[in-house]
This record gives structure tokens, C-alpha cells and sequence, in this order.
């Protein structure tokens, strides 16, 4: 993809959302699949698991045994979760986990 083509390729889904319209959005990657509002994992054509992305933190496992590759910053974000940490995501892009990040690891001083 040409340099910056993602982040454009983002912000019309992005954008697409807002107005309303619903997108079906085929991918393997998480950070593009942090764009969906609902999750549908496929194996051999066969549908394993529908759930909203907000769950996305209770089924890491899950994900992992299906060979979806877990960024590293999510994982953080679920092993804070785990810790009862309040991380709140409104957006779900990597700067706003590492914002949520930061602030929730500044108030254990």
C-alpha cells in the first residue's frame, strides 16, 4: 500500500460510519478490525463467532487460537482491562490506546 494509503484508507471508513452507512470490511488485520462495530470471525468459510468489538478484550484467547495476530498495544489495553483499569475508547485508533494507556498508568503515582 502506498505510504499514508492506510491512514486515508481509515478516515473514509471513519468518515463513511458517521454518515451512517454500513460498511462490510474483509480482513485478518486487528487494527483494521478495530474499525468495525461488530466482529465475525470465518474459518474454512464457516462463521466461529459474531460479537461487538467492545469484547474484543474478553476474547483475545479466542482470537489467538485463530491465528489473528494481536498488536502489541492491545494486548496492554487487555491486560490492563484484566487489572480493572478504566480504559475508555471512543475512537479504538492505536494514538487513542496509547493516550488511555499513559493516563491510566500516571495515576498509579
Amino acid at each position: 500500500m502506498i505510504l499514508g494509503g492506510k491512514d486515508k484508507i481509515d478516515q473514509i471508513v471513519r468518515n463513511l460510519k458517521k454518515e451512517g452507512h454500513t460498511i462490510i470490511y474483509v480482513t485478518n488485520n486487528i487494527s483494521e478490525i478495530l474499525l468495525a462495530d461488530r466482529i465475525l470471525v470465518l474459518e474454512k468459510g464457516n462463521i466461529k463467532t459474531i460479537f461487538p468489538k467492545e469484547e474484543i478484550f474478553e476474547k483475545m484467547d479466542f482470537l489467538k487460537q485463530s491465528q489473528i495476530k494481536i498488536p502489541e498495544i492491545v494486548q496492554i489495553i487487555a491486560k490492563l482491562k484484566r487489572t480493572e483499569k478504566e480504559i475508555c475508547l471512543q475512537e479504538w485508533t492505536g494514538e487513542e490506546m496509547m493516550q488511555e494507556i499513559l493516563k491510566v498508568c500516571g495515576n498509579e503515582k
